[in-house]
């Protein structure tokens, strides 16, 4: 790789190792070779080799764990974006094991944008569900789950046990059909609090999901704000012209 610019060597350096990864070279779990070790072999320098492991670790494809060593990153959750299903529906039709630790749950005076999401009147109560989703035993989402009163009257809190359940199931199940909903994705760095719940570092790359849930009755059903750790996610886009 001698010879060319930084730009282009820091580029081929994050596309050598990308192709390590994509073909199986490198598998989720594998520990890469040192910065010495990729230095020499790639003979690039030391802060082109960093700069190309930090692009690849904010992109997700690795993880870098203090006194350990740069490992290949488990993106354990593949969301398909064409379809509408909750995270334990979409990790569990890939035989991972999902379960879940409630943090909260409580009856709340919603803020003004939950409440225009939700179509309240004012001064209506709803329920907020907060929890973190675990894919095969690694905590992978902080997920804030608003329920629409329709439904909020109708749980029996006392026999779901959202550790376990599934929350689309359970609105379903209720009686309430599942239509259509809209999702905005965007990039966001963990505060303390997601940092601690995902157990990752203060200013670690996440997924921020923002969904909105919708009835066959044309009522919104569930409004939910999600950060998954972007070691641990992939969204997967089928195309067509």
């Amino acid at each position: 790789m001698a010879g060319t610019n930084n730009e282009t060597l820091h580029a081929q350096v994050r596309q050598y190792i990308l192709d390590k990864i994509r073909q199986e070279s490198l598998k989720p779990g594998d520990i890469l070779p040192s910065e010495a070790e990729l230095e020499s072999l790639l003979c690039a320098s030391r802060t082109t080799i960093r700069a190309a492991l930090i692009d690849l670790q904010h992109e997700g494809y690795i993880i870098r764990k203090q006194g350990k060593g740069t490992f290949v990153a488990d993106t354990t959750y593949e969301e398909q974006l064409t379809r509408l299903k909750g995270f334990t529906e979409d990790a569990e039709a890939r035989g991972k094991k999902v379960t879940s630790v409630v943090v909260s749950l409580d009856t709340i005076l919603p803020a003004e944008e939950v409440a225009r999401k939700l179509q309240l009147a004012d001064g209506e109560p709803i329920t907020k569900l907060v929890r973190v989703r675990y894919v095969d035993g690694e905590p992978t989402q902080l997920s804030t789950s608003y329920l629409s009163p329709q439904i909020s009257r109708k749980i029996d809190f006392s026999r779901v046990d959202f550790s376990k359940d599934s929350l689309y199931r359970t609105i379903e199940a209720l009686g309430f059909p599942i239509s259509d909903g809209d999702e905005v994705m965007e990039l966001s760095f963990a505060d303390t609090l997601q940092a601690g719940l995902l157990q990752v570092a203060e200013g670690f790359p996440l997924f921020t999901t923002i969904r909105l849930v919708m009835g066959k009755n044309g009522r919104p059903l569930e409004y939910s704000v999600s950060y998954t750790r972007g070691d641990r996610h992939r969204a997967h886009i089928h195309l067509k012209r």
